[in-house]
C-alpha cells in the first residue's frame, strides 16, 4: 500500500485499518517505513487512540525505527494525559535504549506526568535525571575523576579590576 492511501484512511477516520495494513505487512516481513508509521501515529492521536498509538510506537522502536523526538514526546503527552505515566516513562526506557535520544521537554513531560498523579518521589528521580543528563552533555563542565559525575565549573568573574582601571 502507497503513502498517499494510507494517509486518506487516516483522514477518513479509518486510522484502525490503516494500522491493521500496517502490521500485516510487518506479518509478511515487509517494513513499512518511518513516514508511513509517522504518519499513522498522527491520525491515530486525532482520533485520541492512545493506546492504539503507544503499541505502534513501541511494536516500531522493537523493530529498530527511531522516530523523532518531537513525535515521541507527543506521544508521552498523551499517555501522561491519561494519567498512565508509567507507562510512559517505560517507553522512555525503551526508546532510550533504542537509540532515541530524550530532550528536555520528554522529562519535563514525564515530570508533570507524575506531579501531576500525586508521585512526587517518582518526579523527583526524573526531574534529578535530566539535570545530571544536561550537565553530562555540557562542554564546559568538568569531570569528578574517573567517576564522570559532572561537577559544575567555577564561577568565574574575570579579572578583578579597581576604580582606576587596574588590574588587581
Amino acid at each position: 500500500m502507497d503513502f498517499v492511501r494510507k494517509e486518506r484512511f487516516c483522514r477518513e477516520g479509518n486510522a484502525i485499518r490503516a494500522l491493521e495494513l500496517i502490521y500485516v505487512l510487518w506479518d509478511k516481513g515487509s517494513v513499512p517505513s518511518l513516514i508511513a508509521c509517522t504518519v499513522m501515529i498522527d491520525g491515530l492521536r486525532r482520533l485520541r487512540k492512545t493506546e492504539e498509538t503507544r503499541r505502534l510506537v513501541e511494536k516500531m522502536l522493537k523493530e529498530g525505527m527511531v522516530l523523532d523526538v518531537v513525535t515521541f514526546n507527543c506521544v508521552l503527552q498523551d499517555i501522561c494525559n491519561e494519567r498512565r505515566t508509567e507507562e510512559a516513562n517505560k517507553l522512555r526506557l525503551l526508546a532510550s535504549s533504542k537509540g532515541l535520544e530524550p530532550d528536555g521537554m520528554t522529562y519535563k513531560i514525564l515530570v508533570t506526568g507524575y506531579m501531576g498523579e500525586g508521585s512526587r518521589k517518582e518526579g523527583e528521580l526524573v526531574s534529578s535525571r535530566e539535570v545530571l543528563l544536561e550537565l553530562r552533555a555540557d562542554p564546559n563542565v568538568r569531570r569528578n575523576g574517573d567517576a564522570g559525575d559532572p561537577i559544575p565549573p567555577p564561577h568565574n568573574h574575570g579579572p578583578l579590576i579597581n576604580t582606576r582601571g587596574d588590574i588587581i
